[in-house]
């Protein structure tokens, strides 16, 4: 009797601990369902139609499309690639499955490339989808016929100001070289002639004057190009696209006049510019010897270094002709 109590406690025993196992494998895998589910969250289906058109809104055929797929290993967490290229008339229908994003680049001879990229994370927010799949079935590709192309001349050129030297590193336009210079904001008429020269504001000590955005980024409170050429100067040019190149590539022809000898980057008259922490300006440049285009593509005050830093891209026609198209 005592025997078959202890097997019955036993039996009993193992039943309760078998349900705890059970109940426990329940939630680990329930755990790694939710886990896998929030994964893929970063990646969808894309369906991306559209049309090819130039400038005037004709169709274009013949038209090569590189196809720049952007997947995610799931086991590993490491993005790859899956390129291809196809050729298309007029329009196009091009499907990603699984994808965190697509790039497409349209290219068709005589005319001047474009480049689209389409992310899961951006169109799930902006587009409606069934279930994991989005499209955007509205896309207008306009290609843009390419002119007589010249050889532009590039440089990278490093506005820099040193608080503790008081120098300022200059893109003189003869040589087409940059130089140190120490100079006193207050005597302009002293400047070296036909030189760019970054000029912020300054206080009594030659630190320079500055506004806080956010609670860690200082931008100066003014700083402005000075083109120092006697007959040149700069020309606003309003950018048309969010990318860099394609505003570049849009300014085909330097104006012949109506130039300024400053151009403000952050601050001055104008109460816009005032708030304005955005350094990217495109301008048409002319010097005493040649015309040009370029824009400021970065902005770093490093207070502790006591060095202020901006970045322009510059591209010079020397044949002296205002033609300045390029690839």
């Amino acid at each position: 009797m005592k025997q078959k109590t202890i097997i019955r406690i036993i039996f009993i025993y193992l039943i309760f601990m078998g349900c705890i196992h059970s109940e426990n494998k329940t939630v680990v895998s329930s755990s790694k369902k939710s886990k896998r589910k929030d994964s893929f969250r970063f990646t969808g289906n894309l369906v991306l139609k559209g049309k090819i058109i130039d400038q005037n809104g004709n169709a274009l055929n013949n038209v090569k499309i590189d196809i720049n797929k952007k997947h995610l290993n799931f086991k590993t967490g490491v993005s790859y690639y899956i390129r291809e290229t196809i050729s298309v008339d007029s329009g196009f229908c091009i499907e990603g499955k699984d994808c965190l994003g697509i790039g497409l680049t349209f290219m068709k001879k005589g005319y001047h490339y474009k480049r689209l990229s389409f992310s899961f994370i951006e169109m799930s927010k902006t587009k409606k989808g069934k279930g994991n799949t989005y499209k955007n079935n509205s896309i207008v590709v306009k290609l843009e016929k390419a002119g007589k192309i010249v050889k532009l001349n590039e440089y990278v050129y490093n506005c820099i100001y040193n608080e503790k030297t008081r120098k300022t590193k200059i893109f003189n336009l003869n040589t087409l070289k940059t130089e140190w210079i120490k100079i006193d904001p207050n005597k302009q008429n002293e400047f070296p002639k036909n030189c760019i020269i970054m000029l912020p504001l300054l206080d009594k000590s030659g630190k320079v004057l500055t506004r806080k955005e956010g609670s860690n980024i200082e931008y100066p409170l003014e700083l402005k190009l000075i083109n120092t050429a006697k007959e040149g100067g700069f020309y606003v040019f309003s950018p048309t696209s969010k990318n860099e190149r394609e505003n570049i590539i849009h300014m085909k022809n330097a104006p012949e006049n109506d130039y300024v000898d400053t151009l403000y980057i952050l601050g001055g008259k104008d109460k816009k510019e005032n708030k304005n922490t955005n350094p990217n300006k495109y301008f048409y440049i002319k010097s005493d010897k040649y015309f040009g285009k370029g824009c400021c593509s970065m902005l770093a005050y490093i207070k502790r270094k006591g060095i202020l830093k901006l970045c322009i891209l510059l591209f010079i026609n020397k044949d002296k002709t205002r033609n300045l198209e390029t690839w």
